[in-house]
């Protein structure tokens, strides 16, 4: 960024931000989710190899003697065996097909096969993308469910409203400093209103965040994780459909 004598930005363009959001965007997308995606991926194999093990493990018959014409007579007792084989018969059985460990596979290796390919075609992102939200869908609807909805509907449901603003003060607060709005810089009208700005953004999320904190204390901070991964997930949303809607 060109900055002149006073520490300004004349020049600046929104297209810094989308840059930089743009490489953020890369680094999660190519270090970050192929990394939690591939440790994932390794948990549901070991999952599903020990699974096999135990399927595969078959204990040897029970040797009992039997004593017929004070003779002792080693003779197989299969009525044990046969028994425990009726109980673990369900064992032996796949009933339910590794999806996850599947769709981990796929997202993993899609990456490693388009990145090796090498081919810059834009339809590409779609093949990366879909493995990764099919788990993304996955893991929110597993919070989804666990919401207690009697919670949400006498209180929780504020944290729709109180995170978002934070997201965007904290935004506010971060952003336009890195761009030339600097606070506290001079008493020139200009100046005053980034100071004003500034401060104002830090009053709403010292503001919501303490109004945050008090209702994690009444409903519980798992409430409060899950309203977090809510909210990450409707703003992500807001961020496709208006992408795709750009495009």
């Amino acid at each position: 960024l060109l900055l002149d004598g006073r520490g300004m930005t004349p020049d600046f363009d929104f297209e810094h931000l989308i840059k930089i959001l743009g490489f953020i965007i890369q680094v999660l997308g190519l270090v970050i989710i192929p990394l939690g995606v591939g440790l994932f991926a390794l948990l549901q194999a070991y999952n599903l190899f020990a699974w096999v093990w135990s399927a595969l493990a078959v204990k040897s018959p029970q040797f009992q003697p039997l004593f017929v014409s004070d003779t002792s007579v080693p003779v197989v007792d299969m009525t044990a065996p046969q028994a425990e084989e009726r109980g673990h018969s369900s064992d032996w059985k796949l009933t339910e097909i590794p999806v996850l460990l599947f769709i981990s596979w796929w997202a993993v290796f899609n990456l490693l096969a388009y990145t090796l390919a090498g081919e810059k075609m834009p339809w590409l992102g779609t093949h990366m993308s879909v493995p990764m939200i099919f788990l993304a869908g996955w893991y929110f609807g597993r919070i989804i469910d666990r919401i207690d909805w009697g919670k949400f509907a006498q209180r929780t449901w504020l944290y729709l409203f109180i995170l978002p603003l934070m997201v965007l003060a904290l935004f506010r607060l971060i952003i336009p400093p890195l761009f030339g709005e600097q606070p506290f810089l001079g008493t020139d009208q200009i100046q005053l209103v980034y100071t004003y700005n500034w401060l104002g953004a830090l009053v709403i999320f010292l503001g919501m965040g303490y109004f945050a904190f008090w209702l994690a204390q009444k409903s519980g901070w798992s409430a409060f994780r899950q309203m977090i991964a809510v909210v990450t997930f409707s703003i992500l949303m807001v961020l496709t459909f208006r992408s795709a809607w750009i495009a």
